[in-house]
């Protein structure tokens, strides 16, 4: 679920998460509308805080110190720290993505399964063959030179 930002939580709150998710959208950006239902979803996936900033209203500071010339733009912060943004409206898969790279799921992690009706395969090395060596001449013969 995204939570609303403040400026005055980012001292507070976003330098003592492990892992804090800024969306900087604006009430007026169609692609920020758009991208709002997605990362709410995501949210709900991934472990971290996910917060909702809008620049004209209650994060224009923090937009402003981060540099923050696009909406939408999601800034990954750890400990306060930027590590990642990704600017722009982008499909689910690639923001599903971004995330991947930098924060962890809540799901557990699924088991593989593996098949025990088959027997692990050998792997067999020659060893009839030996080793080929190399022989380098350290040794010039004397050119004649004629006068």
């Amino acid at each position: 679920m995204l939570k609303e930002f403040k400026d005055e939580i980012f001292e507070t709150q976003i330098k003592n998460e492990d892992v804090s998710c800024l969306l900087f959208s604006a009430n007026w950006c169609s692609p920020c509308k758009a991208l709002k239902p997605i990362m709410d979803k995501l949210s709900n996936e991934f472990q971290g805080n996910f917060y909702l900033a809008d620049i004209e209203d209650n994060g224009i500071n923090t937009a402003s110190a981060a540099g923050v010339r696009g909406v939408p733009t999601v800034i990954i912060y750890k400990k306060g720290i930027e590590v990642d943004r990704k600017i722009g409206q982008v499909p689910e898969s690639h923001m599903r993505e971004f995330l991947e790279k930098n924060i962890s799921t809540t799901e557990a992690p699924k088991e593989e399964t593996v098949s025990t009706t088959e027997a692990p395969k050998e792997e067999t090395v020659s060893t009839t063959e030996a080793p080929k060596e190399e022989t380098v001449s350290t040794t010039e013969t004397p050119k004649e030179e004629t006068v």
